[in-house]
């Protein structure tokens, strides 16, 4: 890493590269369009347990949505075949009210994945300081009919089919995780 560059997230001297998006929603091998960003070591790291659980739990709503019973990818089953604490917080996660099973999202978590994936992105088309001012997840089954024809003619650019893809629009950027959430980011450069 060269001495003079500089952290994307907060200016100080960047000794990492940042993945973006995050390695967690991929599958290896990771494709050749995988951007890299210079970054601090506490940035970089300080992302990990946020992405980790959006990555667990956007597996694990798959694998309940499929009907499969089963995780849809092994390094999420490894990860919770170890990790009795990572399968509580999921299923703690699930709550029940008038005979309905949802989730209680850790809202905060996720946006901050979202935000840290919208400033990378961003950074690598607009190549300066660029701020979020909103943004927001939904699960792409919750879309009308109307939206999801909306949805399905957008010319997303693949990080990994099924895995990442994202579009900037109209200062907004869209961005899909595991075909499970519609992220969403508003900006200003």
């Amino acid at each position: 890493m060269k001495e003079d560059m500089k952290c994307v997230y907060c200016g100080k001297n960047a000794t990492t590269r940042e993945h973006v998006p995050s390695k967690c929603f991929l599958d290896k091998p990771y494709p050749d369009n995988l951007l890299t960003l210079p970054a601090c070591k506490e940035c970089n790291n300080g992302f990990s347990e946020d992405e980790q659980y959006f990555f667990y739990l956007s597996d694990y709503i798959s694998s309940i949505e499929n009907y499969e019973g089963e995780f849809t990818r092994e390094k999420v089953k490894l990860s919770f075949d170890h990790s009795d604490k990572l399968e509580d917080r999921m299923i703690n996660s699930l709550k029940i009210e008038n005979d309905s099973v949802y989730f209680q999202f850790e809202t905060d978590r996720i946006l901050r994945v979202i935000e840290k994936n919208a400033y990378g992105l961003l950074h690598t088309k607009f190549r300066g300081k660029i701020k979020i001012t909103k943004s927001n997840f939904i699960p792409l089954t919750i879309l009308s009919h109307e939206q999801k024809l909306e949805y399905e003619l957008l010319e997303w650019i693949v990080i990994q089919d099924k895995r990442f893809k994202y579009i900037i629009q109209n200062a907004i950027i869209f961005f899909v995780v595991n075909d499970i959430f519609l992220c969403v980011a508003s900006y200003c450069v």
